[in-house]
């Protein structure tokens, strides 16, 4: 049998649009791996911000921290002025 024109454009026509189809379906899919990994990067960057409770527990350690320090240097400057005789 012997394809006309029209027939031999109809079939290539049908390959072309099964390979639009295939390519698609591979958009798609794409697609939805590269939503998944956006997903799963803004979870493990939520992960990384501190909590309302680690944030207190960090102020209260700096408030501790600064309260020592200023202790000990006022108790050092305090020795050091009054030992000192004329």
């Amino acid at each position: 049998m012997v394809n006309t024109r029209s027939q031999t454009k109809m079939a290539d026509n049908a390959d072309l649009l099964a390979l639009l189809a295939e390519m698609k379906k591979s958009m798609e899919k794409g697609q939805e791996e590269m939503k998944k990994g956006l997903e799963e990067m803004k979870k493990g960057q939520n992960s990384l911000h501190p909590t309302k409770a680690t944030k207190k527990l960090i102020a209260a350690v700096d408030s501790l921290l600064i309260y020592y320090l200023y202790k000990y240097f006022v108790r050092a400057a305090l020795k050091n002025h009054f030992s000192y005789r004329i």
